[in-house]
């Protein structure tokens, strides 16, 4: 497989479970092979460099990644040490975490959270948790996967927000394509027999998508599989 984004792009990658959107993304963050088994070969270059040797935690400051289910992401006892986890990792001094972790508990709802332990947490509670940490870090590469799934309508026009004034990279991952993403993304990509295709966004589409189609009625903007270089 082939793929390619610049930066400051903003793409959702759609298509139906089991082709392989979690995979991509849990590769790009060096989650496989490293967590989840198996074999790569190839390269996957981020900012000039091979991530293939790397492990995930050296990466938190280059990208973050939101996986579906957000229980296995969570370590610490309260929401408040999840965010200041991260950001010790990093080396940020004391008076610039506590700036970063009130200000992204406030911007996702979870001020009054901030002390309850994630695990207490409902679904929708822990992913704006895990989207806090994002904020939080300030890494240039976001990496969502299902992240709109078990938000409120407000939290998923706050999220497009986020994504929208985002100066880095955005990918996410999606089963169907959701009014939100709706002309605030710069690229549509599916995949089809393990090959990345952009798409074009537009009634066909649309319609196509919706109804999980995703090889009927839908042509690929150019035959040819893009590079990932971020």
């Amino acid at each position: 497989m082939k793929f390619e984004i610049h930066r400051s792009e903003k793409v959702v990658i759609i298509g139906p479970n089991g082709i392989g959107k979690s995979t991509l993304l849990k590769i790009l963050s060096a989650g496989i092979p490293t967590y989840g088994g198996g074999k790569i070969s190839g390269s996957v270059i981020i900012n000039d460099k091979n991530i293939l040797t790397s492990e995930s935690f050296n990466l938190t400051e280059v990208l973050t990644y939101v996986g579906q289910n957000p229980q296995e992401q969570l370590l610490m006892n309260t929401c408040c040490d999840e965010i200041a986890f991260a950001l010790e990792s990093l080396g940020i001094e004391r008076e610039e975490m506590k700036r970063r972790i009130d200000s992204s508990l406030t911007h996702w709802s979870l001020s009054s959270l901030a002390e309850v332990h994630p695990q207490e947490l409902s679904g929708g509670e822990r992913k704006r948790l895990l989207l806090a940490v994002s904020e939080a870090i300030e890494a240039p590469i976001w990496l969502l996967d299902e992240v709109f799934d078990d938000l409120d309508d407000h939290h998923k026009h706050l999220l497009i927000e986020s994504i929208a004034k985002h100066k880095g990279s955005v990918v996410v991952c999606a089963s169907r394509f959701l009014p939100e993403f709706s002309h605030n993304f710069t690229s549509i990509v599916t995949i089809i027999d393990g090959k990345c295709h952009r798409l074009e966004e537009g009634e066909v589409l649309t319609q196509a998508l919706q109804n999980k189609k995703f090889t009927i009625g839908v042509h690929p903007v150019s035959h040819t599989p893009h590079t990932l270089s971020l």
